[in-house]
């Protein structure tokens, strides 16, 4: 996925390993990737060089908490990007508004540079995860519409991807990589 940006600072480029629920998020020249697995509502941050690993709660906020409501509105248009099919779809929060084509069944996720619980991906991203939507492309706009990020696939490959990607490699410690999670993620 190639990443454009209207002044904020979002990685270049994020590869993605889909190997059922789970997804590997590894932005180029950031020090830190994130494993999820949608069955288990959890994942981690990895950094390598620090030999460290965050914990990151995925599950969603409680209704009656404050969260902002996400309108999600599908249409029937489709289109082909990076050579597969996907729905163009509009996702609201009030806040920001996503226009994604969203290949249906498989898996995503995209840290939020705040991982905190109920917060661990951006509104639009919470709502492709809960999908099972994987957005080959998305513009995102701010309140008043202006063009904050956009990012597309540029490529996709089937190929085998060990079980070992999805994991926090042995002997990693534990620790807080809230600053390295901002650098690495979308907004």
């Amino acid at each position: 996925v190639e990443v454009k940006s209207a002044g904020q600072k979002v990685p270049a480029s994020v590869t993605f390993d889909v190997r059922g629920d789970k997804v590997r998020y590894e932005p180029a020249a950031t020090g830190v990737r994130a494993v999820y697995d949608q069955g288990a509502q959890h994942a981690y941050a990895i950094s390598d060089s620090k030999k460290a690993y965050a914990d990151i709660d995925t599950k969603a906020r409680a209704e009656n908490d404050k969260a902002p409501r996400i309108r999600l509105e599908r249409s029937t248009k489709e289109e082909t990007v990076a050579g597969l099919r996907c729905e163009d779809w509009t996702i609201d929060d009030g806040n920001e508004k996503a226009d994604v084509c969203a290949a249906k069944g498989i898996a995503f996720f995209d840290p939020a540079g705040n991982a905190t619980p109920g917060e661990a991906e951006p509104s639009w991203a919470r709502a492709m995860t809960m999908q099972k939507a994987f957005p080959l492309r998305v513009v995102v706009h701010d309140r008043s519409g202006k063009e904050e990020y956009r990012a597309e696939a540029f490529e996709v490959r089937w190929q085998n991807v060990d079980d070992s990607a999805f994991q926090v490699p042995a002997g990693f410690r534990k620790a807080d990589l809230t600053p390295d999670l901002k650098m690495a993620s979308l907004p």
